[in-house]
This record gives structure tokens, sequence and C-alpha cells, in this order.
């Protein structure tokens, strides 16, 4: 638990407090050979931190740009968000996952798309998480608009996805949806 606590990775889920939320979730996958995926590289920072608390875990990682260094014991590929040939191309290639964090654009269109085709690839009792959701009223950008709605919309759909769970929390600047199979 300290490695994730210490804040020696650059990623905004340890000073943000999201990572008490997601302390729980990696403790049930810490235990097994878990498939995890992360929508949305930036510098890796949360891939080294899943992978050195994981430490049995497949972890995979998609973005349009990968970065500029390689991350060992992470497997990463350019996928476009609203390439959904190659999202799904991705969940033949790997298989179920175990989670999945959307930490991509935070835009409803790629959002939405990345849930419609990544979700049948999450494993029974495995985790789908939307991050900064709230992006839609911190930005001015109309891009953003609607991404609430489309969260609670997914939660509203609760049968058609068969969730055994949903929260959705607002963290101030950092926001995260979690959807439970």
């Amino acid at each position: 638990m300290q490695v994730i606590l210490n804040n020696m990775y650059n990623t905004p889920k340890t000073p943000s407090g999201m990572i008490e939320v997601y302390c729980p979730i990696f403790n049930r996958l810490r235990a097994k050979q878990a498939k995890v995926l992360e929508i949305g590289i930036d510098q890796g920072g949360s891939l080294e931190l899943m992978r050195d608390y994981l430490l049995d875990a497949s972890i995979f990682g998609i973005d349009i740009k990968l970065p500029d260094r390689n991350i060992k014991g992470v497997q990463m590929e350019i996928c476009n968000q609203n390439n959904s040939l190659g999202l799904k191309a991705l969940g033949d290639k790997f298989g179920k996952f175990d989670l999945i964090i959307d930490d991509g654009l935070h835009r409803v269109k790629e959002t939405q798309n990345c849930f419609d085709n990544l979700f049948p690839y999450l494993a029974d009792k495995g985790t789908y998480i939307i991050e900064d959701w709230s992006a839609c009223y911190r930005e001015k950008d109309s891009l953003y608009r609607g991404l609430e709605d489309l969260v609670f919309k997914i939660v509203k759909d609760k049968k058609r996805y068969n969730f055994s769970s949903t929260q959705v929390l607002d963290l101030g600047y950092y926001s995260l949806a979690i959807y439970n199979k």
C-alpha cells in the first residue's frame, strides 16, 4: 500500500485523493493475475503505479500518442478513442479485462465510444471506471458538455449492462464513475 501512497509516480491519482477509492479495487486485484487497461496514458505514471502494486497483473495502456519512453512491464498501443474497430480489436487481442479505466479525452463522444466498445470486454466481477466526468462543468469548452449526463445515463441503464453496483463520486477537481459488473 505504501508504494501507492508515497506519490512517487507522476499521476494525479495520488495527490487528488482518487487513490483512496482505487485502493480497495487494487487490493481485490492484487491477489490474482488481473488484466488492467487504461485509456489515456499521458506520461505513464498511473500505469507504473499499477504495475508496481499489482505484481501479477498484465497492464495495458492505449492512447493516440505514446510517451517518449518505454515503460517496462507495461504493454502500450496506439489507439484512437473514436476508432471502434481498433477498440474491438484490442479487446479481441487481449481478452477480458478485470479493470478498465477511461482517463482519456473526457469528452462525451469518445467516452461513449470507449464504453460501448470495451464494456463487452470487461470480465465478470470486473470494474469499469470513467475518470474526470466532471470536466464538463469545470471547463468552458463545449466538447466537455454532457459528460455528466452520459455518466448518469449509464447508471440508469443498470439492467442493460447487468451492473452489480455503481458509484458516482465528485472529489472536487476530480471525479470517478465506477461500474461494477
